[in-house]
């Protein structure tokens, strides 16, 4: 029986503890559905999933939809860690196979997080506490993961819940910041670009990095707020300093899959543009490999209308996502950046380098260009200038910076030159994983 959260706590009502076993159940990427399919196939699609999983589950269970997208199983069964594996593994195994969404066949992902032990039922809420904490770890380390509960998850759940009331208020406050690392002509030498990286320098935790926050910022609205802001500042930033940057200068922005799917954000684009003054040949929008999940119609016509407004598409931290050709070849796209863990192995890992030579061959035959990020030696450098690749950018050209701090002179790839060695990252320069 498909139980609501409510009927599920009356269901519980044994007083002595019974070995049992909760699996939350959470679709992944279930608002992107709705937005490109449709609301009435996403909810044919629930009702798909739940019929699945009332047929195939090993009973006995209870089961309740807890809202959205999320699914609550209660198996009264052994709470051993053995269990707890089967039945996740099962869960996942649902999953595999395509759903009938009505005239839709719809392949949808799950992440699952776990409680087992021994269960008496008035700790049923504590353990869909920890279940869903359990299920937002699972969703944090990608698709169809399984994570089971641990007590020190929820610590970590109390202190992301401090980290995004914060977040809300820096924005309020005004207390980030836009630094800027140079992208390099590796023909020339010359600054052809610079990519936005959003910094937060928080009064009592300091400079906060990218990597703790931004993470947090995508588990809420919160990543809309920043978005948004760092493309309004950076555009009026390039856009201001238009006249003293080198010509052709290129502004790489983020965007998170949560931007992109937004139904308007093309036209929000256009206004932002239309606003800071910056010509749109001078933008470049920087889309993970996960943005693109299935290359579906509605993500390649939402591209096709950014494209239309002059500004150009770059797939960042390629050959880490959801790697597909097939995709390539229906999305519209200007530039591929080569992810640093291929590039700063490049000497020494023949993988690697073959790697990176098959993504600039892909790239020619698209008509496309690249740039290899995470360049930390003169090596490096020279080695993917011999290999063709267009352009790069690393702490060997130049960390993060301030604007007006950035260095613009034109770097050499032979003999001492403009390069430097690196030197450790600080908080305040580490690089950005998104916005």
């Amino acid at each position: 029986q498909l139980l609501t959260r409510r009927g599920l706590l009356e269901q519980a009502n044994w007083t002595e503890p019974q070995p049992a076993v909760l699996t939350l159940v959470g679709l992944d990427a279930f608002r992107a559905i709705n937005d490109n399919v449709g609301y009435g196939t996403g909810d044919r699609l629930l009702q798909a999933v739940s019929e699945r999983l009332r047929a195939r589950l090993p009973a006995p269970v209870l089961m309740a939809r807890l809202g959205g997208d999320e699914f609550a199983l209660l198996h009264l069964a052994g709470g051993e860690s053995s269990t707890q594996a089967q039945i996740a593994k099962a869960v996942l195994a649902l999953f595999s196979t395509p759903f009938s969404a009505g005239a839709d066949e719809v392949m949808v992902h799950a992440s699952v997080g776990v409680v087992g032990g021994h269960l008496r039922g008035d700790d049923l809420p504590e353990w869909l506490r920890n279940a869903s904490i359990a299920l937002g770890e699972a969703k944090r380390r990608g698709l169809n993961q399984c994570v089971v509960f641990e007590p020190s998850m929820a610590e970590q759940s109390k202190e992301r819940a401090r980290l995004a009331t914060e977040l809300r208020q820096a924005l309020e406050k005004d207390q980030f910041l836009v630094h800027y690392q140079p992208v390099i002509e590796l023909a020339t030498g010359r600054v052809s670009g610079a990519e936005a990286l959003l910094r937060w320098h928080s009064p009592t935790r300091g400079m906060v990095p990218p990597g703790v926050f931004i993470p947090v910022a995508e588990e809420s609205d919160l990543i809309l707020a920043l978005g948004d802001w760092v493309l309004r500042r950076a555009t009026r930033d390039i856009a201001e300093q238009l006249p003293r940057l080198p010509e052709g200068f290129d502004l790489h922005v983020n965007v998170s899959a949560r931007q992109l799917i937004q139904s308007d954000f093309p036209a929000a684009l256009q206004q932002v543009l239309a606003t800071s003054g910056l010509p749109p040949q001078h933008l470049t929008l920087e889309l993970t490999e996960s943005v693109l999940i299935e290359g579906d119609a509605v993500t390649g016509q939402r591209l096709a209308r950014i494209r239309a407004l002059g500004v150009k598409i770059a797939i960042d931290d390629f050959g880490t996502g959801y790697s597909s050709l097939a995709y390539l070849s229906r999305l519209p796209f200007d530039c591929v950046k080569v992810d640093q863990s291929f590039v700063r192995n490049l000497l020494d890992s023949p993988q690697n380098a073959a790697i990176v030579t098959a993504v600039l061959n892909m790239s020619q035959g698209f008509g496309v260009t690249v740039v290899a990020e995470g360049v930390e030696t003169q090596a490096a450098a020279q080695r993917l200038r011999e290999m063709g690749c267009a352009s790069a950018q690393g702490y060997w050209f130049g960390r993060p910076a301030l604007l007006q701090e950035m260095d613009l002179s034109v770097r050499s790839l032979d003999g001492d030159g403009k390069g430097s060695p690196p030197t450790p990252p600080t908080p305040s320069s580490a690089p950005s994983t998104q916005a």
